[in-house]
Protein backbone atom coordinates (compact mmCIF):
# COMPACT_ATOMS: atom_id res chain seq x y z
CA UNK A 1 0.00 0.00 0.00
CA UNK A 2 2.80 2.43 0.87
CA UNK A 3 6.29 2.33 -0.49
CA UNK A 4 9.46 4.07 -1.49
CA UNK A 5 7.91 5.10 -4.82
CA UNK A 6 5.47 7.43 -3.06
CA UNK A 7 6.43 10.98 -4.01
CA UNK A 8 6.62 13.04 -0.89
CA UNK A 9 6.89 16.79 -0.56
CA UNK A 10 8.55 18.01 2.61
CA UNK A 11 7.72 21.08 4.61
CA UNK A 12 10.74 23.19 5.32
CA UNK A 13 11.03 24.89 8.70
CA UNK A 14 10.53 28.25 6.99
CA UNK A 15 7.32 27.22 5.22
CA UNK A 16 5.40 25.66 8.07
CA UNK A 17 2.57 27.71 9.51
CA UNK A 18 2.68 28.47 13.24
CA UNK A 19 0.51 26.18 15.30
CA UNK A 20 -1.88 28.02 17.60
CA UNK A 21 -3.13 26.56 20.85
CA UNK A 22 -5.85 28.51 22.61
CA UNK A 23 -5.01 31.52 20.44
CA UNK A 24 -1.32 31.55 21.39
CA UNK A 25 1.54 30.27 19.25
CA UNK A 26 2.97 26.86 20.15
CA UNK A 27 6.55 27.73 21.14
CA UNK A 28 9.17 25.91 19.10
CA UNK A 29 12.58 25.10 20.52
CA UNK A 30 15.39 27.53 19.75
CA UNK A 31 16.56 26.63 16.23
CA UNK A 32 20.19 27.11 17.25
CA UNK A 33 19.85 24.20 19.71
CA UNK A 34 18.81 21.70 17.03
CA UNK A 35 21.25 18.80 17.00
CA UNK A 36 23.00 17.74 13.81
CA UNK A 37 24.73 14.39 14.03
CA UNK A 38 25.88 13.03 10.68
CA UNK A 39 27.04 9.78 12.32
CA UNK A 40 23.41 8.78 12.86
CA UNK A 41 22.64 8.87 9.14
CA UNK A 42 22.47 5.27 7.95
CA UNK A 43 22.39 5.83 4.20
CA UNK A 44 20.69 8.06 1.65
CA UNK A 45 18.12 5.39 0.73
CA UNK A 46 16.97 5.26 4.37
CA UNK A 47 16.44 9.03 4.32
CA UNK A 48 14.14 8.83 1.30
CA UNK A 49 11.74 6.23 2.70
CA UNK A 50 8.50 7.88 3.87
CA UNK A 51 7.22 6.76 7.27
CA UNK A 52 3.57 5.78 6.99
CA UNK A 53 2.55 3.56 9.89
CA UNK A 54 -0.37 3.92 12.28
CA UNK A 55 -0.68 6.95 14.57
CA UNK A 56 0.83 5.71 17.84
CA UNK A 57 3.65 3.96 15.98
CA UNK A 58 4.34 7.18 14.07
CA UNK A 59 4.52 9.09 17.36
CA UNK A 60 6.89 6.49 18.83
CA UNK A 61 9.20 6.68 15.81
CA UNK A 62 9.06 10.48 15.59
CA UNK A 63 10.07 10.90 19.26
CA UNK A 64 12.90 8.44 18.70
CA UNK A 65 14.02 10.40 15.62
CA UNK A 66 14.12 13.78 17.37
CA UNK A 67 15.35 12.82 20.83
CA UNK A 68 17.32 9.60 20.48
CA UNK A 69 15.50 8.48 23.65
CA UNK A 70 13.50 5.30 24.14
CA UNK A 71 9.97 6.67 23.62
CA UNK A 72 8.35 4.37 26.18
CA UNK A 73 10.17 6.23 28.98
CA UNK A 74 7.62 9.02 28.41
CA UNK A 75 4.62 6.69 28.89
CA UNK A 76 3.15 7.52 32.29
CA UNK A 77 5.62 10.39 32.82
CA UNK A 78 4.20 13.11 35.07
CA UNK A 79 0.64 14.33 34.63
CA UNK A 80 0.29 14.44 30.83
CA UNK A 81 2.62 12.01 29.04
CA UNK A 82 0.60 8.95 28.06
CA UNK A 83 -3.16 8.52 28.08
CA UNK A 84 -5.71 10.61 29.98
CA UNK A 85 -3.56 13.49 31.16
CA UNK A 86 -4.77 15.76 33.96
CA UNK A 87 -3.41 17.95 36.75
CA UNK A 88 -0.47 20.35 36.63
CA UNK A 89 2.68 19.56 34.60
CA UNK A 90 5.57 18.44 36.81
CA UNK A 91 8.33 19.83 34.55
CA UNK A 92 9.18 20.92 31.01
CA UNK A 93 8.83 17.43 29.52
CA UNK A 94 5.37 17.10 31.05
CA UNK A 95 4.50 20.57 29.71
CA UNK A 96 5.43 19.34 26.20
CA UNK A 97 2.98 16.47 26.67
CA UNK A 98 0.27 18.82 27.95
CA UNK A 99 0.68 20.98 24.84
CA UNK A 100 0.53 17.83 22.70
CA UNK A 101 -2.79 16.86 24.33
CA UNK A 102 -4.10 20.36 23.60
CA UNK A 103 -2.85 20.10 20.03
CA UNK A 104 -4.75 16.84 19.48
CA UNK A 105 -7.86 18.63 20.76
CA UNK A 106 -7.21 21.45 18.32
CA UNK A 107 -6.88 18.97 15.43
CA UNK A 108 -10.56 18.09 15.90
CA UNK A 109 -10.56 14.72 14.16
CA UNK A 110 -14.22 13.83 13.78
CA UNK A 111 -13.99 10.10 14.55
CA UNK A 112 -13.25 9.30 18.24
CA UNK A 113 -9.74 7.93 18.89
CA UNK A 114 -8.78 8.48 15.23
CA UNK A 115 -5.68 10.33 16.46
CA UNK A 116 -4.30 7.02 17.76
CA UNK A 117 -4.72 5.03 14.53
CA UNK A 118 -4.71 7.44 11.59
CA UNK A 119 -1.51 7.08 9.56
CA UNK A 120 0.39 10.00 8.09
CA UNK A 121 3.55 10.46 6.07
CA UNK A 122 6.75 11.91 7.49
CA UNK A 123 10.51 11.57 7.29
CA UNK A 124 13.40 11.79 9.72
CA UNK A 125 16.28 13.81 8.29
CA UNK A 126 19.32 14.50 10.48
CA UNK A 127 17.38 13.94 13.72
CA UNK A 128 14.55 16.22 12.56
CA UNK A 129 11.01 15.02 11.76
CA UNK A 130 9.33 16.54 8.71
CA UNK A 131 5.66 16.07 7.83
CA UNK A 132 4.55 15.52 4.24
CA UNK A 133 2.26 18.08 2.64
CA UNK A 134 0.08 15.41 1.00
CA UNK A 135 -1.04 12.36 2.98
CA UNK A 136 -2.45 10.52 -0.07
CA UNK A 137 -5.83 8.91 0.70
CA UNK A 138 -5.67 10.30 4.24
CA UNK A 139 -5.91 13.91 3.04
CA UNK A 140 -4.08 17.06 2.06
CA UNK A 141 -2.53 19.95 4.01
CA UNK A 142 -5.65 20.70 6.10
CA UNK A 143 -6.57 17.07 6.79
CA UNK A 144 -6.72 15.36 10.15
CA UNK A 145 -3.61 13.34 9.17
CA UNK A 146 -1.68 16.54 8.46
CA UNK A 147 -2.72 18.14 11.76
CA UNK A 148 -1.85 15.04 13.79
CA UNK A 149 1.53 14.80 12.09
CA UNK A 150 2.23 18.43 12.98
CA UNK A 151 1.14 17.85 16.61
CA UNK A 152 3.48 14.87 16.90
CA UNK A 153 6.28 16.83 15.23
CA UNK A 154 5.85 19.73 17.66
CA UNK A 155 5.94 17.31 20.62
CA UNK A 156 9.11 15.68 19.28
CA UNK A 157 10.83 19.04 18.84
CA UNK A 158 9.73 20.17 22.29
CA UNK A 159 11.06 16.98 23.91
CA UNK A 160 14.31 17.43 21.98
CA UNK A 161 15.18 20.34 24.29
CA UNK A 162 15.54 17.99 27.29
CA UNK A 163 17.89 15.10 28.07
CA UNK A 164 16.40 11.59 28.04
CA UNK A 165 14.64 11.08 31.38
CA UNK A 166 16.03 8.38 33.64
CA UNK A 167 12.98 8.21 35.92
CA UNK A 168 9.27 8.96 35.57
CA UNK A 169 8.15 11.64 38.03
CA UNK A 170 4.77 11.11 39.68
CA UNK A 171 1.82 13.41 39.21
CA UNK A 172 0.68 14.54 42.65
CA UNK A 173 -1.86 17.15 41.50
CA UNK A 174 -4.35 14.62 40.09
CA UNK A 175 -5.46 11.61 42.19
CA UNK A 176 -6.51 9.69 39.07
CA UNK A 177 -3.20 10.32 37.35
CA UNK A 178 -1.25 9.49 40.53
CA UNK A 179 -2.95 6.07 40.56
CA UNK A 180 -2.18 5.63 36.85
CA UNK A 181 1.50 6.52 37.49
CA UNK A 182 1.67 3.95 40.29
CA UNK A 183 0.41 1.24 37.93
CA UNK A 184 3.02 2.28 35.32
CA UNK A 185 5.80 1.43 37.80
CA UNK A 186 4.98 -2.25 37.28
CA UNK A 187 4.55 -2.15 33.49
Amino acid sequence: MFGVSYKMKLLSLNQSKPLLLKGRPFKLPNISKIRFNISKVIDSQHLMEPRSKRGVINLYNMISCATGCRPLIYKGYGCYCGFLGSGYPVDGIDRCCQLHDSCYGWAQCTIPFMDYVLPYFWQCIYDQPYCAIDHDIFGGPDSCASKLCECDRQLSLCLQQYPCPQVRPFCTSSPFRFFQNAIMMFV
